[in-house]
């Protein structure tokens, strides 16, 4: 840095430190990698009070992308629970997009029972620095701004960077567009 002033050296500092952070962004995500997950669920028992005789099911996560390209998740959970009196199945679908720089977030959530669509979420999140800024399009156009939030595989990368740490305990505020799609959802792993 010889023959720069000391204003000149701030911004090469400031630059450098800019770009760093910019690279070192939950760097967890660089080591997930595409996969699928299939669980098999079946009822064990059942109080005889609860009216279920036996229920199955199976849930299917499956992650593709990248940090450069961005993570795209579908997860769907099917259950098939039967009662002395009829049978019945639950089916929720969900499709999500995020950015691999965690600041955007579109999601679909489908909810149907017996096959027929009875509740659909869709709408897109946008980290704005100091908040989390939501616009839902179904079941009706509705615009929020909420605190300061991650995305899930954010949540993610960020899990494992703490992991490598040695953080026995980790928290976060992760919005993941569930129930209704206007709330945060406070977690903590151990």
């Amino acid at each position: 840095m010889k023959n720069r002033s000391s204003a000149q050296r701030g911004f090469v500092v400031i630059g450098v430190l800019l770009a760093t952070a910019g690279n070192s962004f939950a760097a967890g995500l660089d080591d997930l990698l595409a996969h699928r997950a299939v669980y098999d669920l079946s009822l064990d028992e059942a109080s005889e009070r609860s009216g279920i005789v036996g229920m199955t099911g199976r849930i299917v996560y499956e992650m593709t992308g990248s940090k450069c390209e961005g993570f795209a998740v579908r997860f769907r959970f099917l259950t098939k629970v039967e009662t002395a009196r009829k049978t019945f199945t639950n089916d929720q679908r969900t499709t999500s997009f995020e950015s691999g720089d965690g600041k955007t977030f579109r999601f679909v959530t489908q909810a149907y029972l017996n096959g027929q669509l009875e509740q659909e979420l869709r709408g897109n999140a946008t980290d704005v620095g100091e908040t989390t800024k939501i616009d839902i399009e179904k079941p009706e156009k509705v615009e929020l701004e909420l605190n300061k939030s991650i995305f899930m595989t954010e949540h993610i990368g960020e899990l494992i960077d703490a992991a490598r740490s040695g953080q026995t305990i980790y928290t976060a505020t992760v919005y993941d567009a569930s129930e209704n799609g206007d709330e945060l959802v406070d977690t903590t792993a151990v």
